[in-house]
């Protein structure tokens, strides 16, 4: 039809429809189904499997699309990750149920998805109809994060810390961001960065240490000072733009970042930082702290 291969037809389309969407065999007309005569009257007739109209040249050209499993579009954006390129389209990938059903699985078996925001929504009564809200909601651009619910809990020290508590949809769907995020830059992290990482931690850490630096003598522990509560929105999404070239994904970032909190049901806006208690912040701390580690190493190098 084109006069291209069948599989270099198959993948330009795929290119060109997104990650989440898989080319699949042209649709046929089951033996049940109803018949459209073409036929001269009297004959035997024959089924007709496509449309003739103009409007449907497409339907007649290319193939029928099927959503791609979580797992495979979290492979390929995990691919690109690796080799530095570029993510576009990737506001798309939000409208695949599978991801949800995946950010579903991590999140309900922890004590906080029965923990309420600012909402009575909670994990309890969760349902497929939901999942298909957000995605509309998401498709025609109508999605709202709602403000967190701001509590404080005790630190070792004595002293409080603020914790930011979503709705569930909102958990749900920034594990569905984060899943994205963590499959793009998980492989371009320093190996020598252990905290909020997947198989990682202070017993990684630990053992790193014990395994490779026999000869230390001295260790300096430092904290950054309400690392959550400091980072600077806009210098975040400056570092987000420079791999994720996608304005709608992008903006979605933003609002949750400008979304706000309710403390003893007063509103107050967020001017900088990420909610410490969100389900994506770790991961958007991570990525903050790329720059300023890519600084330190500029910076350690010079006389």
């Amino acid at each position: 039809m084109s006069g291209l291969p069948t599989s270099l037809l198959e993948r330009t389309t795929a290119m060109k429809r997104g990650i989440a969407f898989l080319p699949r065999g042209r649709w046929q007309r089951s033996a049940d189904s109803s018949r459209e005569r073409n036929d001269s009257p009297g004959s035997t007739g024959r089924l007709c499997t496509r449309r003739s109209s103009a409007g449907d040249d497409d339907m007649q050209k290319s193939e029928v699309l099927v959503m791609r499993t979580a797992a495979a579009v979290l492979k390929i954006i995990q691919e690109r990750g690796k080799r530095r390129l570029p993510l576009e389209d990737i506001y798309r990938q939000l409208y695949n149920p599978t991801l949800y059903l995946r950010a579903y699985a991590k999140l309900y078996p922890n004590k906080g998805a029965m923990t309420p925001g600012t909402t009575m929504e909670t994990v309890d009564a969760m349902t497929m109809a939901k999942i298909y809200q957000i995605i509309d909601d998401l498709r025609h651009e109508r999605y709202r994060w709602t403000p967190v619910r701001r509590v404080y809990i005790a630190k070792k020290n004595g002293k409080l810390r603020a914790l930011g508590l979503p709705s569930w949809s909102d958990k749900l769907l920034q594990e569905v961001i984060r899943q994205l995020l963590q499959a793009y830059y998980e492989e371009q992290f320093s190996d020598h960065s252990h905290g909020f990482r997947p198989d990682r931690g202070c017993h990684t850490a630990l053992c790193t240490i014990k395994q490779t630096w026999n000869g230390t003598r001295w260790f300096i522990e430092g904290d950054i000072k309400a690392c959550f509560d400091r980072i600077d929105h806009t210098v975040l999404l400056s570092i987000l733009t420079e791999k994720l070239h996608d304005n709608r994904f992008l903006r979605l970032i933003r609002h949750l970042l400008q979304a706000g909190y309710l403390e003893e049901w007063q509103y107050h806006q967020t001017l900088s930082g990420c909610p410490q208690g969100g389900v994506v912040s770790p991961l958007l701390s991570n990525i903050y702290g790329r720059l300023f580690g890519r600084m330190g190493t500029v910076a350690s190098m010079q006389p």
